[in-house]
């Protein structure tokens, strides 16, 4: 099975070479025996040797708790900042380890001062975990939000031109976009945004650039120092092959001031002067090393939880260098095969993928489905006359999500948007076209049946039609 090293180790080696595909699966991922991840990009998967550091970290911290959590997982810590830092081409002081990206959008949001008249823009594919974030603030605080249509296929150019356009009408009213907000790669469809030329746009006007690279660290290089964000942030479990759940939250020097808190808050968190009578200095009982900026020390300890899996980024990195070849080899094998799977699923469901500059393909392939849009007009699937589609098209995507992992042990993410609906499959390095084969004939035949089977199939998901179908296995593992 091969050697794996700690976090004094510098070695993770394999016995012998193992190709992608069904070799990587068999050797080093855990799942179920017959079920198929299409949907790598939600919530990941690590490998063995990172599960066996996750656990060697885990028994560790139970083993004594007070010293790991208090003196020992501070180094481990202090060693996964550095090496994502490099990774991501920053310096190890603007980098912190938070539990997902989700917690750091709002941290950084959370932290910035709004008044009368400011706006946040955002582009309309941006996560919906971050838009509700933005909503919630619009509730909270002064700011205001505006958006810019992003609806796929969309080119680069449009998208900076839309932009453009946003920032010339705040400015003719007189208003000011104090925040911007957008992905390295849309989440649904799957698709390579121009961050890079929207953070230029956002310097050039003065605007916060909040860029959320969800999907950006392992999947597309990342280098902060030619970029230059405002903020960063990138969840470490999905294509970094760190355990559920880790993110880096990245924030250059000259804004760390502007963090004044972690989120949660927590020890190190030092308030201004209130004048309230019983403000007093409260001691932190967890010991800091003495020379670490405010803003490390905010993110060092934010509440009891388990630190662990964020611990695992240096093995993971050296899982990804020592037995998959480097990073340039494992996106190399994800877009080509996110090509191939996408053409081979487009036959297979005889439609087509997502018409999208090859620049901006990753390790996504983005299908049409043949599901029939009168359906979302028809007495069979409205529950009432003011329904509108989205709404009916979330029940039929509700069915395919459930109908999917109920019946074929597999998840591929569908999203009805541009008067379509679009399957987005992950590509990996323990995936093949068999894999791609098998999840797109699965649709077929459920859209097979959402076209012909009415409410039954969609609304309830039970009775005959569904009772009668049992969990289909594949041979393709």
């Amino acid at each position: 099975m091969g050697v794996v090293g700690g976090m004094n180790d510098g070695t993770v080696c394999s016995d012998s070479p193992v190709s992608f595909g069904k070799q990587m699966r068999e050797r080093y991922f855990l799942f179920e025996k017959n079920y198929i991840n299409l949907n790598h990009g939600s919530f990941g998967a690590h490998p063995l040797p990172v599960r066996q550091e996750l656990s060697r970290l885990q028994n560790e911290a139970d083993a004594n708790p007070d010293k790991f959590i208090r003196f020992t997982s501070p180094t481990y810590l202090d060693t996964c900042r550095r090496r994502v830092s490099e990774m991501l081409h920053s310096h190890c002081d603007e980098v912190v380890i938070t539990l997902n990206a989700t917690t750091a959008i709002n941290t950084v949001l959370r932290n910035l001062y709004f008044q009368q008249g400011d706006h946040i823009l955002m582009l309309s594919c941006v996560y919906g975990a971050v838009k509700k974030t933005a909503e919630y603030l619009a509730e909270t605080t002064p700011v205001q939000l505006d958006e810019v249509d992003c609806t796929f296929p969309v080119a680069d150019d449009e998208v900076i031109s839309r932009f453009r356009a946003a920032v010339r009408r705040h400015s003719s009213r007189g208003t000011s976009i104090k925040v911007a907000i957008f992905d390295t790669i849309a989440s649904m469809p799957g698709v390579r945004l121009p961050f890079e030329r929207l953070i230029e746009e956002c310097r050039a006007h003065g605007i916060l650039s909040v860029v959320d690279g969800a999907h950006g660290i392992g999947c597309i290089p990342i280098n902060l120092s030619q970029l230059r964000p405002d903020f960063f942030v990138s969840n470490c479990h999905k294509w970094l092959f760190v355990p559920r759940s880790s993110a880096v939250l990245y924030v250059p020097f000259r804004h760390q001031h502007l963090i004044r808190s972690s989120i949660p808050t927590s020890h190190s968190f030092v308030p201004r002067s209130t004048g309230f009578a019983g403000q007093r200095h409260i001691v932190n009982p967890m010991l800091l090393e003495s020379g670490k900026s405010y803003f490390v020390s905010l993110f060092q300890y934010t509440g009891t939880v388990d630190s662990t899996p964020g611990l695992c980024i240096d093995v993971a990195l050296r899982f990804r260098a020592q037995i998959c070849g480097g990073e340039h080899a494992i996106q190399r094998y994800c877009c080509d095969l996110a090509r191939r799977g996408e053409v081979l699923a487009a036959g297979i469901l005889g439609t087509e993928g997502l018409a999208i500059a090859e620049k901006n393909r990753v390790g996504f392939a983005n299908v049409r489905l043949p599901i029939d849009n009168a359906l979302l007009s028809s007495p069979a699937y409205c529950t009432g006359d003011t329904e509108d589609h989205d709404t009916v098209a979330n029940r039929i995507n509700d069915f395919l999500h459930r109908a999917m992992m109920d019946e074929y042990n597999t998840y591929i993410p569908v999203i009805f948007q541009g008067g379509a609906f679009w399957a987005r499959f992950s590509a990996q390095i323990y995936l093949d076209l068999d894999a791609f084969a098998y999840g797109a004939a699965a649709l077929k035949e459920l859209c097979i049946r959402v076209n012909s089977c009415g409410a039954v199939a969609v609304l309830g998901h039970t009775g005959e039609m569904a009772g009668s179908q049992q969990r289909r296995t594949t041979s393709v593992l």
